[in-house]
C-alpha cells in the first residue's frame, strides 16, 4: 500500500504525479485547495487544531476530513484514534505529520513518500521536527519504504557523513 503526506511547503505539486501512479494521498487542510486546484482529490484531509483555525469549506468535505476530536457539526469525519497511537507510541507527536505517519503505520502503509513537508523553520515548524524524524526512522525499521524529497528540508544533512578514504574511493 502506497501513501503519500503533503505539507504545503515546496514540493507539495509532486503529489499530482502519486495520485497518478495510485498512492492514496493525506494532506493537511492548509494544502487541500492547492490540490484540488490541480484536480489531485486527496483521501484524507487532516485538521487537527483548534475549531477556531477550521477553514469553512472543511464542512463541505467532511467526509474526507479527519478530527483529533470528534464535532457534532461534523458528522461525517473520522476522528484520528489518538488514545490507540499514544499507547503504541508513546507521546512522540510534536506535529500534525507525526500523527500523520503514526496512523500510515498502523494502517499497514509499505511505502510513503513525503511532499511540501519541510518543517525547517526555526519558529514553530523546526521544533515539530524531531518527532517526525523519530517516526521516519521507526517507519524505516520496520522495512517501510518512505522517501522523502530532496530539496525537502525535514532532513537538514540528507547525506551520508563522509569519512576520508571510506567513501567515494577518496584517500
Amino acid at each position: 500500500m502506497k501513501l503519500s503526506l503533503v505539507g504545503r511547503g515546496p514540493g507539495w505539486e509532486r503529489a499530482i504525479a502519486d495520485e497518478e501512479e495510485g498512492r492514496a494521498i493525506w494532506c493537511v487542510s492548509t494544502v487541500f485547495r492547492e490540490l484540488r486546484s490541480v484536480d489531485v482529490q486527496p483521501t484524507r484531509v487532516f485538521q487537527l487544531h483548534e475549531r477556531s483555525l477550521f477553514e469553512p469549506w472543511l464542512f463541505e468535505e467532511q467526509n474526507r476530513v479527519v478530527l483529533m476530536k470528534a464535532d457534532p457539526e461534523f458528522d461525517c469525519a473520522k476522528v484520528l484514534p489518538a488514545e490507540k497511537l499514544l499507547s503504541i507510541f508513546g507521546g512522540h507527536f510534536g506535529s500534525s505529520f507525526a500523527w500523520m505517519f503514526a496512523l500510515a503505520l498502523i494502517e499497514g502503509f509499505t511505502d510513503i513518500s513525503i511532499h511540501g513537508i519541510h518543517l525547517a523553520q526555526q519558529s514553530e515548524y523546526g521544533s515539530q521536527r524531531d518527532t517526525f524524524h523519530w517516526f521516519v526512522g521507526v517507519a524505516q525499521s520496520k522495512g517501510i519504504k518512505v522517501n522523502i524529497d530532496e530539496d525537502s528540508g525535514v532532513f537538514i544533512a540528507n547525506q551520508a557523513y563522509e569519512f576520508k578514504g571510506v567513501y567515494n574511493g577518496k584517500n
